[in-house]
């Protein structure tokens, strides 16, 4: 919704609106992309408004191109932040032979030795890497077996029958920082206190680049219409009426993500903010 109010806000504003205006002409153009009446282009790619009700475009994402090699994550005990203080993370050089990696065993809450990152090993890592992540739980189990408990960095302390499992966090996919909704959960199936998992690192899947386009789903009668000369500003707004009703949660107010119920006030204003940026340049102060 965000990019959909932007990019409005933009064609609506750069220029004025001419009544003769056509699909091709030019309504905002810089060094990085061009907006025209009915699409954008930018780097090779566009992105075009077949309808006010279907975009379509042949973008493709460079991110499998430049996913770093150095993956950096850090362990969790029940889906806490509680490996170590914030910033202090695992970071690994995954240099994988016939399109897999098996890392050394990281200890829990131990600072990393300097050769888990490998300065000579190629900056990018190859889409769909296979890698095998060994973590060494014992200072957690020792503590369990020594005094019923362990205790976290920041004090807090975890009871042996309260653990629940070890969890994975991190910044590069398919991990995330969302401690919350931790999906992947490393296993200890012969009991010797090293838990492991495997991932699949620059996850790529060829035929999500066919499915590049945006249909009206929602029922949008009830809002204004808009109808311009421009297909490209008519397919945004649709865009965003359509984005604002699937937004909506049952008791009304707007969702934050598909993993994050409830509501945050930030970014429900920065979303209002870019709307209201339409009115601040249609209207002057003096209205």
């Amino acid at each position: 919704m965000l990019a959909a109010t932007f990019l409005l806000s933009l064609a609506l504003f750069m220029q004025p609106q001419q009544s003769e205006s056509t699909k091709n002409d030019t309504l905002y153009s810089s060094p990085q992309f061009t907006v025209y009446g009915d699409r954008v282009d930018q780097d090779g790619f566009t992105a075009r408004a077949v309808s006010p009700n279907h975009v379509e475009s042949d973008y493709k994402s460079p991110a499998q191109t430049n996913y770093s090699s150095t993956i950096i994550f850090k362990f969790s005990l029940n889906r806490g932040d509680n490996e170590a203080k914030p910033g202090i993370d695992h970071r690994v050089t995954v240099k994988p032979e016939g399109g897999s990696f098996t890392t050394p065993v990281i200890t829990f809450a131990e600072k990393d030795p300097d050769s888990f990152e490998d300065e000579s090993a190629p900056e990018t890592l190859p889409t769909n890497t296979e890698v095998r992540i060994r973590a060494d739980l014992s200072p957690v189990l020792e503590a369990f077996e020594e005094q019923g408990y362990y205790e976290t960095y920041d004090g807090d302390r975890i009871a042996e029958e309260q653990f629940k499992g070890l969890y994975i966090a991190g910044a590069s996919a398919p991990l995330s920082w969302d401690f919350d909704n931790l999906e992947h959960e490393l296993t200890d199936s012969d009991g010797d206190g090293i838990y492991t998992i495997t991932l699949t690192f620059n996850p790529f899947d060829p035929k999500s680049e066919k499915e590049q386009s945006w249909k009206l789903k929602n029922d949008i009668t009830g809002y204004p219409d808009l109808e311009s000369n421009h297909p490209l500003i008519d397919a945004l707004y649709n865009m965003s009426l359509d984005e604002t009703v699937m937004l909506i949660e049952d008791d009304s107010t707007f969702r934050t993500g598909a993993k994050w119920p409830g509501v945050w006030t930030r970014d429900i204003s920065y979303s209002v903010l870019l709307a209201m940026r339409i009115w601040s340049r249609r209207f002057p102060k003096s209205v």
